[in-house]
């Protein structure tokens, strides 16, 4: 019997410390997309697959000193936790000087929906990933295939989910249907994550 049902809402939040000193979140949101729903353990065999790929990617651009944390897996729709899932590393892979603090890669993921998109920082990134005063090749490749790990339909392990934005104000699931790597460095932002209070 399935736990996650189709259409329900599966959380991940993606989780990585800065010199083991400053928290960086990121919250990623797909729905259950086969009508036979889900058990929590194919859940968690799916997230660990996709958690592997996307900080798989995110690893080779972020400093040494970038500490991962085990991502945790939620039933959004359902309001329950339904585990956690390691990461492929335990730290970023590169040595050299880190960009100054609150400064992230950005990558938009927009809806058909006008006006509802997700927006992704991914900070803890190196002196040698900028290119007067711009996100150099690399990291704009490594960017890319992040966003590549949360467009369209994804296939985890033979089950389908499909990776969206949840508007708080409407009660709705919107599909993401597209995306945009920013070839600006961003400046990220603190505030606190529903339902979490950081």
């Amino acid at each position: 019997m399935a736990d996650n049902n189709y259409l329900d809402v599966i959380e991940v939040l993606v989780r990585s410390r800065f010199k083991n000193q400053i928290d960086m979140f990121n919250v990623w949101r797909m729905r259950v997309d086969d009508t036979s729903g889900f058990t929590n353990a194919q859940v968690l065999t799916d997230m660990q697959t996709w958690v592997t790929g996307i900080v798989g990617q995110q690893d080779d651009i972020q400093w040494n000193q970038v500490y991962y944390q085990a991502a945790l897996v939620s039933n959004f729709t359902q309001n329950r936790i339904i585990g956690t899932v390691n990461t492929p590393r335990t730290t970023g892979l590169k040595s050299t000087q880190p960009l100054p603090t609150g400064i992230a890669g950005l990558i938009t993921f927009f809806t058909a929906q006008p006006g509802y998109r997700a927006r992704k920082y991914v900070g803890g990134l190196t002196i040698d990933n900028s290119l007067n005063r711009r996100p150099a090749a690399e990291a704009i490749t490594k960017l890319t295939n992040m966003a590549n790990y949360f467009a369209g339909r994804l296939t985890l392990n033979t089950r389908h989910y499909y990776p969206g934005v949840w508007s708080f104000k409407n009660g709705a699931f919107y599909l993401v249907t597209r995306y945009v790597v920013s070839s600006e460095w961003a400046h990220q932002r603190r505030r606190r994550l529903p339902l979490y209070g950081v």
